[in-house]
């Protein structure tokens, strides 16, 4: 029970180390840089929020420290039950999430949202790529003419 706001603490550590890394990320505007600025702000205010919602009743606090006694008490029966555990938790829980919400229409209205300054470099680079393919076929035309 001592434990619990060391847990919560770490908790919003690790969001605070996502959201660093994030916007180190986005700092050129790129798609995949905002998207994980998102993620890492949306990761963030979830954290703050259970923290709000579990640390202040006396009820909550104890309901995680009572599921993880549960836990180590069911695991610690023997080591069926903790291979069985594990199996449960990190392979048939989530997989089993997948299959049954693969057919679930998610996010499939995002269009990420691209600054115009990151549109105009994504078409000066193409241009630089079009113009370098033009002198790569003029001077394979001029090498062929002059081997023949």
């Amino acid at each position: 029970m001592t434990s619990l706001p060391y847990f919560l603490g770490a908790n919003i550590g690790t969001s605070i180390t996502a959201l660093i890394a994030a916007m180190s990320l986005a700092s050129d505007g790129s798609a995949e840089g905002v998207a994980s600025l998102t993620v890492a702000w949306v990761h963030m205010v979830f954290d703050l929020y259970a923290i709000a919602l579990l640390y202040p009743t006396k009820y909550t606090r104890k309901l995680p420290v009572w599921l993880a006694e549960k836990s180590a008490n069911f695991v610690t029966a023997g080591r069926v039950a903790a291979i069985g555990y594990i199996a449960l938790i990190f392979y048939a829980l989530p997989f089993g999430a997948i299959w049954l919400t693969q057919d679930w229409e998610v996010a499939e209205f995002y269009q990420p949202i691209v600054p115009p300054e990151v549109e105009q470099l994504k078409q000066e680079a193409a241009s630089g790529d079009e113009q370098t393919q033009d002198v790569e076929v003029a001077s394979e035309d001029e090498a062929s003419s002059d081997s023949e």
